[in-house]
């Protein structure tokens, strides 16, 4: 109940003091090609049920072409070392994880925590085999301790293990650290 409290009250400070940055944000991608600004996506949260998280959209979604070794990676990673996908301005969100700033209105929502494990793809969850039932005793977090440990998350195997590692671990203090590392990672670009 007091993470749900504190995940409100940041949702809605950081909401506030982030709209105009937001408008800018969102006139940019318009002008940029014309298209929508946010990007939708399927996840599976707290107790498997599907939520669409919403972000800032950096893709074009008009470009459906990958190689064959492409669409090997993504379906092994389900992320592309070189994703010519990317717009100009979604490289800059990327890069500084701009593009999660709309992820608090799941919060609000109650779809997702600020703290927590990787809000994962309906074929993602599979992959946990055993440990499927403990992901999804957790909400979904916009940041977590995968993404402030990403220097060691260098497998989809340990990506697993550190979103298991937070649920089996979770704590006040815990969240404390996963905040303080977190703006750490996005003033410095490092990864601890």
């Amino acid at each position: 109940m007091v993470k749900r409290i504190v995940d409100i009250l940041l949702s809605l400070a950081f909401g506030i003091l982030s709209l105009p940055v937001c408008i800018i944000i969102g006139i940019a991608i318009k002008l940029e090609d014309r298209k929508r600004v946010f990007y939708l996506s399927q996840r599976i949260g707290l107790g498997g049920r599907k939520f669409k998280m919403i972000k800032f959209r950096t893709m074009d979604p008009d470009y459906n072409t990958l190689s064959y070794e492409q669409t090997e990676q993504f379906q092994k990673n389900f992320k592309l070392s070189d994703d010519k996908r990317i717009t100009k301005i979604g490289y800059w969100l990327r890069r500084y994880s701009i593009d999660e700033i709309p992820q608090f209105i799941n919060v609000l929502k109650g779809d997702m925590s600020v703290i927590g494990p990787r809000p994962k793809l309906p074929e993602e969850i599979d992959l946990y085999q055993k440990d499927k039932h403990e992901l999804l005793s957790a909400l979904p977090g916009i940041t977590g301790y995968w993404q402030v440990h990403r220097k060691t998350a260098n497998s989809d195997e340990n990506m697993r293990n550190m979103d298991l590692f937070y649920i089996r671990n979770r704590s006040i203090s815990m969240d404390i650290k996963i905040i303080f590392l977190t703006f750490l990672n996005l003033i410095f670009k490092r990864n601890y």
